[in-house]
């Protein structure tokens, strides 16, 4: 592009010298052309060489260096993009390694197995505080009941025994740069292929 852009300049210079202002003898017209040009592509700012706005018949070269600076903009901006774009998915990959065992978990303890325990252990407490109260209770002459008397244990429903309709498939996956400094993973997203025998 810029090479185009410097043949209209020079082209131009050709037939309007005194429309490019330049401290070169006349036979420097063509390298003056793409100095032109290149400072106008870049936007880098002129030096010895620059356009005229002096004249009527300069506003040819003066729209052609509006022009080529903003399609040298727009490539720059564009080039900074995809050299951002790629850094950033090199280095949005992470590092990992995953295990070489699987777990395929059924049942009603396969939504949470944490939170099931605590389930589980949260109800334990419950029916030990619910005996101690019942084995607690005297009648009136003094005599504790029989323990064929004693109310039966009082159990909370659980909404997490209840059977979920698809297997958990469990695996770990680790982090190899956890111990450098600031190698953490952030909004991981995984994706996977499952591949079954019918």
């Amino acid at each position: 592009q810029m090479f185009s852009f410097a043949l209209i300049i020079w082209g131009i210079f050709q037939w309007v010298p005194e429309c490019v202002i330049t401290l070169s003898t006349e036979e420097h017209k063509t390298r003056d052309a793409f100095v032109l040009s290149w400072t106008t592509y870049s936007t880098v700012g002129y030096g010895h060489v620059s356009p005229s706005v002096d004249g009527p018949e300069c506003n040819l070269l003066q729209v052609v260096c509006v022009y080529e600076a903003m399609v040298g903009v727009l490539y720059a901006g564009f080039a900074a993009a995809v050299l951002f774009a790629k850094v950033w998915a090199d280095q949005g990959i992470a590092d990992v390694e995953f295990s070489d065992g699987l777990i395929l978990r059924f049942g009603p303890a396969e939504i949470d197995p944490h939170e099931y325990q605590k389930e589980e252990d949260l109800q334990s407490s419950s029916d030990d505080s619910d005996d101690d109260e019942s084995n607690n209770e005297i009648h009136g002459d003094g005599r504790l009941p029989p323990k064929s008397t004693f109310p039966p244990l009082r159990r909370r429903p659980s909404h997490l025994k209840t059977h979920h309709p698809y297997p958990v498939l469990e695996f770990r996956i680790a982090n190899k740069l956890e111990a450098t400094r600031l190698n953490l993973m952030l909004d991981a997203k995984i994706e996977c292929v499952v591949a079954s025998e019918t």
